[in-house]
């Protein structure tokens, strides 16, 4: 969950039409912060689910999926470590005498020897903290009052407090009054629905009619888990037809959103847009602004959460998506063209699995060749289960409390390894990044950060604090803050939300519990060790550095830190990262077919992020500035009864559907890219070794898909090529299989077999098997709303959206350039408002239908609507 796309779309769309509206009644310093509020609650009420098995699955599942694969990523590590570091990486200055032998190499090979050490150590932490993070996590939701979901809201009520309520003279910010940022906390910040996010349900969290008629009864029945695979919006569609089509969950979220839209058409902006009154003590006022957002935020999850766009991309022709995907990479220096070409290949990865089916028993022909899977035609988002969560816990702690970037090393950790993350990054944890993380600047923000920030590394080394009951300790923390001055003008309900966000980050009873040693960590230091493990794989190589020094080694410490900086540095080593991350996340099921992890853009630098940004920002405005009709007053004297209330469910349908359709002759000609892929191979059987898979890969036949060779395999999984080929007077260049053998067991990745002169994989090792694969498109031609915009950049984009209000001010409410308004009309006896007021009912009923299906918290109500004033 990445709120910042969210919160760019609101300030560069929603925000400047909404002010310019109240602008033109007169109302100039109108407050609505609660906009933004009502959107960036949507996201943090993920937090809280109501599936009591999901942590506890993560918890059972985690031990043997992570032991799996830190042995390539150990692997990767040793291979930087033993092929990429030589004598030309040595700083050039000479340390001082005594500390280096004469000979550079001999200290490399030293310093090599401590660095594989100290990985071994590290790979080994890494694995040792996620598993206990996610046994502690799951421990606490078992808990009861006070228990995760208690922590959850404290947390996330800290941190939307400072955020949209504290004011902050210094930048403008007058903030919400405390009293209505409360009743819309209360009433906006509720659970996790899918309907909310887009996201695929499971058929024991939706309507089960759908689920039936996809599955039968019977296996609906059997396997609730079950998701909306074969079941399309339109029955013409259904059971595997080619032809574009959207799911039927789709189709449900579709008028929820429609049905929310049109009633704060009638009770909001039909009210509010009408006037030139200052509405900033009104709490319906406030209310209907957060609705707005959370009805906002489903818009721009479809793009972000859909492969609606990765079809619409298909559809530009192979000239367009070679370009989006590689660019032009033979135009990177050579020092970052292997980074390049890695991160292009990648994201071919991603866009081809996107267009997969998700289909029964997906997981058993993954092992096949996912490469086979029949694509998927119509438009679909992901499902979120409980390796996503996963996914999210590591996301949210490679970016929980970052370090501070030294300025002249700003590129330590590249853009990609800083942001990359999946929607719903904070699920369980992430709201903790944006509390403790320090906010540069004297900001009102900042100072209640660092404030909190001090409170936690205080008892984070107070060990008096665990010998106190839970109220004694509660209130010890409320002491200190009266002691200490902290926080000043922030309301006494807020100290009480900090105490208790403070004891559920520091208090070491739920780690104890766990019997799993290291007492002395509690979630807060949990979560610093595990981003400073995540963050840079060779950072930690420092301290093991710093104790050979005091034990009177002859390391220098201040060369070897720059030494290691040098390398950290290093071009070659954004490689390392970018391999050590995608290997990471790929392997605990970022890439699995049909997966949120997979299908999610919510960060700049996934794939078709941009193209789908524009997308939700376009929609998002023309929303925004059709809901702002009701300051027009030329239109509201003229517009007849059929023709003033907007037909939301048609305009969401126009826009919120596959791209295929919008053409009357979509084909004009079929072109082919070659592109490149990895598939995953699970080694099951017992005397597997890679030249074994390799030659069951090019036994595969299929006319557009070519399997990489021996050699290419054993480089996408041993990470190097030095030291693996030999030269052969006979024969020539030849594999070096003892240094394969090597390798393999040095890394875990396997054993010797019987003969003890080669080796056999570990059974449940995940490989990559590369390919190319070419990939027909049927390219489109003609003016469409989505080709037309997916890559403009913010100037040119604000640039049309004024050039068309400058139009929209000659004539009253003229089309959108990509849509000819519908509005409800009066149908037989019922006039249009009363056919309006009948959608809004339907839909509401679907709204709370769903809710009640999926399960709603006990101690929470579902999702309360804001009322039509008076």
């Amino acid at each position: 969950m990445n709120t910042h796309g969210h919160h760019r779309v609101a300030d560069e769309a929603g925000l400047p039409r909404l002010r310019q509206a109240f602008a033109d009644l007169g109302v100039k310093d109108v407050n609505l912060t609660a906009f933004y509020l009502g959107n960036w609650l949507t996201d943090l009420s993920q937090v809280l689910d109501p599936n009591p098995g999901l942590l506890s699955f993560l918890a059972g599942e985690i031990g043997d999926k992570i032991d799996q694969e830190m042995g390539p990523v150990l692997a990767a590590l040793h291979a930087f470590v033993d092929e990429q570091i030589g004598a030309a990486d040595v700083p050039g200055d000479t340390p001082p005498s005594g500390y280096l032998d004469e000979k550079s190499a001999a200290w490399i090979k030293t310093a090599k020897a401590a660095m594989n050490s100290v990985a071994n150590e590290g790979v080994k932490d890494f694995g040792h903290a996620m598993k206990q993070l996610v046994q502690l996590l799951a421990g606490m939701g078992k808990s009861g009052s006070p228990g995760l979901n208690d922590f959850l809201t404290a947390a996330v009520r800290f941190t939307a407090y400072k955020k949209f309520a504290h004011p902050d003279k210094k930048l403008g910010k007058p903030g919400l009054d405390f009293r209505v940022f409360t009743e819309v906390f209360d009433r906006n910040f509720t659970q996790y629905f899918p309907h909310e996010h887009v996201d695929r349900p499971h058929c024991d969290s939706t309507l089960d009619p759908s689920c039936v008629a996809s599955w039968g009864p019977e296996a609906a029945l059997k396997s609730p888990k079950r998701l909306f695979a074969n079941r399309l919006a339109n029955d013409k569609y259904s059971g595997g037809d080619s032809d574009p089509s959207i799911y039927t969950f789709l189709e449900e979220t579709r008028r929820v959103v429609s049905g929310a839209l049109a009633r704060l058409d009638r009770d909001w902006a039909a009210v509010y847009l009408t006037t030139g009154s200052d509405h900033s003590g009104d709490t319906a006022f406030h209310a209907g602004l957060a609705d707005l957002g959370h009805a906002l935020h489903a818009v721009e999850d479809f793009f972000a959460h859909s492969n609606f766009i990765e079809h619409a991309a298909a559809l530009r022709g192979e000239k367009y998506l070679r370009g989006q995907l590689y660019g032009d990479v033979r135009s990177q220096p050579s020092s970052r063209a292997t980074l390049a070409v890695s991160q292009s290949d990648h994201a071919a990865v991603k866009v081809m699995r996107r267009l997969k089916r998700y289909a029964p028993g997906i997981e058993t022909q993954e092992k096949i060749g996912w490469a086979f899977l029949p694509d998927e035609h119509s438009i679909v988002t992901g499902y979120f289960d409980g390796w996503d969560t996963l996914m999210s816990l590591l996301h949210a702690f490679e970016e929980l409390f970052p370090p501070p970037e030294p300025v002249d090393a700003a590129d330590i950790v590249t853009d990609y390894f800083r942001r990359y993350a999946a929607d719903r990054v904070e699920e369980v944890t992430g709201p903790l990044a944006a509390i403790v993380a320090t906010v540069k600047g004297e900001t009102a923000e900042g100072r209640l950060s660092r404030e909190l920030g001090m409170l936690l590394e205080y008892y984070s080394a107070n060990l008096d604090l665990d010998a106190l009951d839970v109220t004694a300790a509660k209130n010890e923390i409320s002491a200190k803050i009266k002691r200490d001055r902290l926080f000043p003008g922030v309301p006494p309900a807020m100290i009480s939300t900090i105490v208790v966000l403070v004891f559920g980050l520091v208090d070491r009873r739920a780690v104890r519990n766990l019997q799993a040693g290291r007492i002395g960590w509690n979630l807060y230091k949990l979560s610093k060790a595990l981003n400073e493990l995540t963050e840079n794989p060779l950072k930690f190589l420092i301290e093991p550095l710093k104790i050979r020094e005091r034990e009177g080694a002859w390391f220098h410490l201040k060369f070897a830190t720059r030494w290691i900086n040098k390398i950290v540095l290093d071009p070659r080593f954004d490689a390392l990262r970018f391999g050590l991350r995608t290997r990471v996340h790929a392997g605990l099921g970022g890439y699995r077919i049909g997966s949120h992890s997979l299908l999610a853009k919510d960060y700049h630098d996934e794939p078709l992020f941009p193209q789908a940004f524009n997308c939700a920002r376009s929609l998002h405005w023309y929303i925004v500035d059709n809901l702002c009709r009701w300051g027009d007053q030329e239109w509201l004297k003229s517009a007849a009864e059929d023709g003033r209330w907007v037909d939301w469910h048609e305009l969401l349908g126009h826009f919120l559907k596959h791209p295929r359709t919008y053409a009357p002759k979509p084909v004009v000609k079929q072109e082919v890219i070659e592109i490149h892929g990895f598939e995953f191979h699970q080694v099951e059987l017992e005397d597997e070794t890679f030249r074994s898979i390799a030659s069951a890969s090019a036994r595969k036949i299929a006319a557009t898909r070519r399997y990489a060779s021996y050699e290419e395999l054993l480089l996408a999984n041993l990470y190097q090529e030095s030291g693996l080929f030999r030269f052969d007077p006979v024969g020539g260049t030849r594999i070096d299989e003892e240094r394969v053998a090597e390798l393999v067991i040095n890394a875990r990745m396997g054993s010797r077999d019987d003969t003890g002169r080669s080796y056999r994989l570990r059974r449940g090792l995940t490989l990559w098997v590369p390919f190319t694969v070419d990939l027909p498109l049927d390219r489109l031609e003609g003016s469409l709303w989505f080709a037309d915009i997916m890559d403009l950049p913010t100037a040119e984009w604000q640039r049309q959206i004024a050039s068309y209000s400058a139009a929209k001010s000659r004539m009253t409410r003229p089309p959108y350039q990509y849509h000819e308004m519908k509005y409800f009309a009066a149908a037989g006896r019922a006039s249009a408002e009363k056919v309006r007021d009948r959608f809004i009912a339907e839909t509401e009923a679907l709204r709370g239908q769903l809710e009640e299906t999926y399960g709603v918290l006990k101690t929470r109500p579902g999702r309360v609507l804001a009322s039509k004033p008076g």
